[in-house]
């Protein structure tokens, strides 16, 4: 007989559950606004292989899903990513970084990650990429016309994280 997961409402729901099952990690991607960037977050790292979840916004949506499923295949490898850490060629030839997302974001950006946890207790790590010349968005340099795709959520208040905006479009 086929294991039913109690929270399992729908197709979606489904897809999820048998992701995570099979793959170790689900990816779920959140289509951009207007002037809002879109984002894309894992769901099953931290349960699989205890790991931080992932999430990464203002990319384009299939390239934020590549970058998930690197992370994922190399999590699932024994990898694990830090906090601060330099990560070479994940996007192009650019490294990336890693900062803790404080737990007043989840209800806002990772819905379904709450769902599958049945709450807000796991930890996340924003992927975070730099400009073309390689400053990331808290450097006082970094480009100002890319400021608007990242907001920094490891940051507890809004104007700090840069997310006024951002949840602005939420609510619309």
């Amino acid at each position: 007989m086929e294991e039913h997961d109690p929270r399992c409402e729908g197709a979606d729901d489904a897809k999820v559950l048998a992701d995570v099952k099979e793959y170790g990690w689900h990816v779920v991607k959140i289509l951009d606004r207007d002037e809002s960037p879109g984002w894309a977050f894992s769901i099953g790292l931290h349960k699989n292989f205890a790991h931080p979840e992932i999430i990464v916004f203002g990319l384009d949506l299939d390239v934020a899903h590549y970058l998930i499923n690197t992370v994922g295949d190399d999590v699932k490898a024994g990898k694990k990513f830090e906090i601060d850490g330099q990560y070479a060629d994940l996007i192009d030839t650019y490294a990336c970084t890693f900062k803790p997302v404080k737990s007043k974001w989840y209800e806002a950006f990772l819905g379904y990650a709450n769902w599958f946890y049945e709450g807000t207790d796991y930890p996340v790590l924003q992927c975070v990429w730099p400009d073309r010349n390689h400053r990331y968005p808290w450097e006082s340099d970094f480009n100002p016309h890319w400021v608007w795709a990242q907001p920094l959520l490891f940051h507890e208040e809004t104007e700090e994280a840069r997310a006024s905006e951002l949840l602005q479009s939420l609510e619309d």
